[in-house]
């Protein structure tokens, strides 16, 4: 056999090759492999994203939630309350303010979607 080049229909150089079963098992065990260490990685950097979104969510929901604190403190205190009262009335109120606020998010997604497809309908370029 020759080490002269063959060229295919388009004129491009094809090198005669061959390689054995345990090379072909190996190379395909080799590209597995990789493509696992790939979609490990995506996991693993899609579960990181999820806990970060969380992680921001709590800290976000906890100064709110202080803020909202700080504001009953003030109106219940400048109402003539106590602030021995106001640390017996903040169990409830915190209560309410977290379910009310629940329930803004999530009616939240659902209005928009709602005003968004008002908006299209009335600009012409959605029917339904």
């Amino acid at each position: 056999m020759s080490n002269l080049p063959i060229f295919d229909s388009r004129g491009q150089p094809v090198f005669p090759t061959s390689i054995s079963p345990a090379e072909l098992a190996a190379t395909r065990e080799r590209v597995a492999a990789r493509t696992q260490a790939a979609i490990d990685a995506r996991l693993k950097q899609e579960a990181d994203a999820r806990a970060d979104v969380a992680r921001r969510q709590a800290e976000q929901g906890a100064a709110e939630l202080d803020a909202y604190r700080e504001q009953a403190r003030s109106a219940f205190l400048s109402s003539g309350g106590s602030v021995s009262e106001f640390v017996d009335a903040w169990p409830g109120l915190r209560r309410e303010h977290l379910v009310e606020q629940a329930r803004e998010r999530v009616t939240l997604s659902q209005r928009t979607i709602a005003k968004t497809k008002e908006e299209l309908r009335e600009s012409g370029r959605y029917s339904m």
